[in-house]
């Protein structure tokens, strides 16, 4: 491949057509992004997803889909040893730092992941100290687990403990942008993709579906990433139902035949298809968006399949508007786009994230950070965006948890 070339057994280049200051951010997560040795492609052909080969600190032993993972140290793992930094003010994490100096990583010898997709066992699982650690404690019993965001006095008489922080997650609605639909660059397809975006109650749905554990996005740069401003607020956040309806009457998306619901310019039905998936965070949402779409006189029907199903659509150029949330390991416009697959371009608006904490909330009422919706005002059309930002992550007592314990989880 022209521009890419191994130039030893662990140097390869890459030369890229035009500059691009933040190409490299693409290869800070092994897991995204890197290289792999000629011979394990080879012999692996396209079963390599399920065959990692790395120099990472784990190995895979065992993985059965949807449901199981089992990691064992690797022994040939290079000489790390665990030396974090905790952050200021939390004497628990201080004294981890404290006890664990020193000691070679990994510090387990094996890791079993549990796959559990569905809120209520995933969380009775870990209730029931069938789990040592849960991340993320799902949205629906953050008022019953974390009351104002201060972990449930039962619980922390179980030992259960919890660490927040905000997490450079991001939950965003895409238009692909080659559907005949909600696709394309002419005026009135602009306008109907930015109608949408306004008639998006996003402060209601993180209200009723997320439980208060997020906050409107107001850029693609997320908190804890590189250019993140705390101070900027965008403009494109307003939730206007009446605009959005001023503006599909201004392009033609009107009610012709008086059923009710508006068709195209050219006077076909319109007819929106998202693309969601089967759990229950996802159903919720949906609802949401029916609600949405019914106020805005727009047609919806909801396409459901798992994540890899939805994606194999998406790459067949088979999609028109979609859900997804990714976890933002890297610069805002990498990863995202390069997993929506070549086959079908999208416009994106990934969330600003910010910490769902009370100062945020104060911030938020004096107009300096959270909005409504995130919108582009381009031709790309726009989507609205938001994130999770502080879902915590759980620990039982007892268990061991070696490393700088990222933020939200709680444990016992």
């Amino acid at each position: 491949m022209e521009g890419l070339r191994a130039l030893d057994r662990y140097t390869f280049q890459i030369k890229l057509a035009d500059p691009s200051p933040r190409f490299l951010y693409n290869f800070a997560d092994g897991s995204f992004t890197g290289a792999q040795a000629r011979e394990v492609v080879e012999f692996y052909g396209d079963k390599i997803g399920e065959h990692p080969v790395g120099t990472g600190p784990y190995r895979l032993a065992q993985w059965k889909r949807s449901s199981r993972i089992v990691l064992e140290k690797s022994p040939s793992y290079r000489e790390v040893f665990y030396d974090e930094t905790p952050p200021p003010g939390d004497a628990r994490l201080a004294a981890d730092a404290a006890r664990l100096k020193g000691r070679r990583l990994p510090l387990l010898d094996r890791v079993v992941i549990s796959i559990i997709e569905e809120p209520q066992p995933r969380w009775l699982s870990f209730l029931n100290e069938e789990q040592d650690v849960m991340d993320q404690l799902p949205a629906d019993f953050a008022t019953t687990v974390i009351p104002n965001n201060e972990l449930a006095p039962n619980l922390k008489k179980r030992g259960i403990t919890m660490v927040r922080y905000p997490r450079a997650d991001v939950s965003m609605s895409y238009f692909a942008m080659e559907n005949p639909v909600v696709g394309g660059y002419e005026p009135h397809k602009v306008a109907l993709r930015r109608a949408i975006a306004l008639s998006i109650d996003l402060d209601r749905e993180i209200r009723l579906v997320r439980r208060g554990q997020a906050i409107p996005g107001q850029s693609a740069v997320a908190p804890m990433t590189f250019g993140y401003d705390p101070d900027f607020k965008s403009e494109m956040s307003e939730y206007n139902l009446p605009r959005a309806k001023a503006l599909l009457d201004l392009h033609g998306y009107v009610d012709r035949n008086g059923d009710g619901w508006r068709e195209q310019p050219d006077g076909q039905p319109l007819v929106l298809e998202y693309a969601t998936q089967p759990d229950q965070q996802s159903r919720q949402l949906i609802e949401q968006w029916k609600k949405n779409m019914d106020a805005l006189g727009v047609r919806i029907e909801f396409k459901t399949a798992k994540w890899p199903e939805n994606l194999k659509s998406s790459r067949a150029g088979k999609l028109g508007l979609g859900g997804r949330r990714t976890r933002r390991r890297h610069l805002p416009g990498t990863g995202l786009r390069a997993q929506q697959g070549a086959g079908q371009p999208f416009a994106i608006r990934p969330a600003g994230l910010q910490p769902a904490l009370p100062e945020a909330a104060r911030d938020a009422r004096r107009g300096r950070a959270p909005g409504g919706v995130v919108r582009r005002e381009e031709a790309d059309g726009g989507l609205h965006a938001h994130e999770d930002p502080r879902a915590p992550r759980l620990h039982r007592p007892g268990a061991s948890v070696g490393g700088g314990l990222p933020p939200q989880h709680l444990r016992a």
